[in-house]
């Protein structure tokens, strides 16, 4: 009797361990999944933005990243926004970084959308959206001392071109006076 209690014990351990590991490799693909079909994970994304950027390798994340600042820029899509906002508030270290250039991106390429998103979003205690912008702008600024006279032209222009309501012209007069290419000297 008491070697079959050991046999069930052993297996029962043996089956948790292998229900564990297969749980680990899937949430390791997870990031994969979700950048091939981002609206199926987009709830999941912003509910628990943590799961999808634990990777071995960075690369899905990085896809992740992309096809939803691709879906910002080319669809003004705010959930998908607000999917980046969530992962940025998660990520360090080299997706951190990542996330300069997706700042970048979504400026120069879809600034009314990413200004509507902030300053409807201004009074949040983090607007992690408006760091990741302030921090891509200054970075970029810090490269080129005419880059500070090429940011305010283009924010001039974007203010000409779009229909901005005066909450969100004075948003972006405050957002304009956080860019500070020192801030990575």
């Amino acid at each position: 009797m008491k070697k079959i209690l050991l046999i069930c014990i052993f297996i029962f351990i043996n089956l948790v361990n292998l229900h564990a590991q297969n749980r680990i490799a899937y949430n390791y693909k997870i990031s994969c999944l979700a950048a091939n079909n981002p609206n199926i994970y987009m709830d999941s994304i912003c509910h628990n933005p943590a799961l999808f950027i634990r990777e071995f390798s960075n690369n899905c994340v990085f896809k992740l990243l992309d096809t939803l600042t691709s879906t910002v820029i080319e669809k003004n899509d705010t959930v998908a926004l607000f999917a980046l906002d969530k992962l940025y508030g998660v990520s360090d270290g080299d997706i951190k970084e990542y996330f300069l250039d997706v700042g970048i991106k979504m400026f120069y390429s879809n600034f009314s959308t990413v200004i509507q998103y902030c300053s409807e979003n201004s009074n949040r205690k983090t607007n992690n959206i408006e760091n990741m912008i302030i921090d891509a702008v200054s970075m970029d600024m810090s490269n080129s001392p005419r880059k500070t006279d090429s940011v305010k032209a283009f924010i001039k222009r974007q203010e000409k071109t779009n229909k901005f309501y005066q909450k969100q012209k004075t948003y972006i007069s405050l957002l304009e006076k956080k860019f500070d290419p020192n801030k990575f000297n």
